[in-house]
């Protein structure tokens, strides 16, 4: 069995990183919770290290993510961590709480962040040196999910490959599948889609409408956005003029399908197109479909964007990504006061 030693937690909580270097064992998993209150290592970490002025901190949480801790892991409902922090001159005028059950070590530090900044806002207390160790943290969390990105794996092929796989995907003649869609219809061959879709395959080869028509309706999409899952499903290359609504209606259609490839590329392609206008769409669709790249992303990229950061104190974004910010909902409705006559 894995060891999971009491004294690794304790040098993380101390920042005593050549300690920890020199003496963790071997055989220690980084998925290892606490061995009493269940909180994660990057979780204990950050609560732990954002308060010190050592200047080892960042060190610290580097080489967790370095060594294979990850910054999605969620403490699970076991988890009885919460951690307190305030200033000493003022204890219940400053007191912040965090709560790490069911939370991932980036939307406890994202949480944290926001209830400082909120504190900070509203008391004028100064948190400033905390929030930005906490944004610092949240960097390289976001390094770290892009690095592991651009090592998914990934193989060059010849040119003539796709081209001969696209000029496939267009070959009228050769359809045997029709896909209606809101604005037209589209082709494509059953024994691809049945390859890449174990959803699709069930629906072709079964006695339902779909079985005996070899006919999909997807009328809740635009051609284009089917056109752009079919480029990607034939030879992951797309020519198409794509925005995040056309990305995000194709990605509708692979997660539904359950296209896993396609979905990940299609994350990808939404990372790339992420932006303040299209924030709440795209947040949205990653946390209800619970995509974790797509999700890490548009934590990191809240912590950065000041419309974003003013829609979420005023909690004017969906309910879904209040919840991915770490705000446990929208606020309750005020209850009017009433008068008996």
């Amino acid at each position: 069995m894995a060891n999971n030693p009491e004294f690794v937690w304790d040098c993380i909580a101390r920042a005593e990183i050549d300690v920890l270097k020199a003496l963790t064992p071997d055989d220690f998993s980084w998925s290892f919770t606490h061995p009493s209150n269940k909180a994660t290592l990057l979780q204990w970490a950050v609560l732990h290290s954002f308060v010190m002025a050592s200047g080892k901190d960042m060190d610290m949480i580097s080489w967790l993510l370095d060594s294979g801790a990850d910054p999605l892991q969620k403490a699970d409902t076991r988890c009885t961590y919460t951690h307190d922090i305030w200033k000493l001159n003022d204890k219940e005028g400053t007191k912040v709480t965090v709560d790490c059950k069911n939370l991932c070590a980036i939307t406890v530090t994202a949480k944290l962040r926001q209830l400082m900044d909120a504190n900070l806002r509203s008391k004028q207390h100064r948190w400033e040196c905390y929030i930005e160790r906490l944004t610092r943290y949240l960097d390289l969390f976001a390094e770290h999910i892009a690095k592991k990105k651009r090592q998914r794996d990934k193989i060059s092929v010849d040119a003539s490959v796709v081209e001969m796989w696209e000029s496939l995907r267009v070959q009228t003649s050769t359809h045997d599948v029709t896909f209606r869609t809101d604005n037209g219809t589209i082709g494509a061959h059953q024994i691809v889609l049945s390859r890449a879709s174990p959803v699709l395959a069930a629906m072709l080869s079964s006695s339902m409408v779909e079985g005996q028509s070899k006919c999909i309706q997807v009328e809740t999409a635009k051609k284009n956005a089917v056109t752009f899952f079919l480029e990607l499903l034939y030879s992951g290359t797309s020519c198409s003029d794509i925005d995040s609504s056309i990305a995000l209606s194709a990605l509708e259609l692979s997660h539904q399908w359950q296209v896993d490839g396609v979905t990940m590329m299609l994350e990808g392609a939404l990372e790339a197109m992420l932006e303040d206008a299209n924030f709440d769409s795209i947040a949205q669709a990653a946390a209800l479909k619970d995509l974790r790249r797509l999700k890490s992303v548009c934590v990191a990229f809240a912590s950065k964007s000041r419309a974003v950061q003013l829609n979420l104190r005023s909690r004017n974004l969906p309910h879904a990504v209040l919840l991915l910010l770490g705000k446990e909902g929208p606020p309750k409705s005020e209850v009017k006061k009433r008068r008996t006559f």
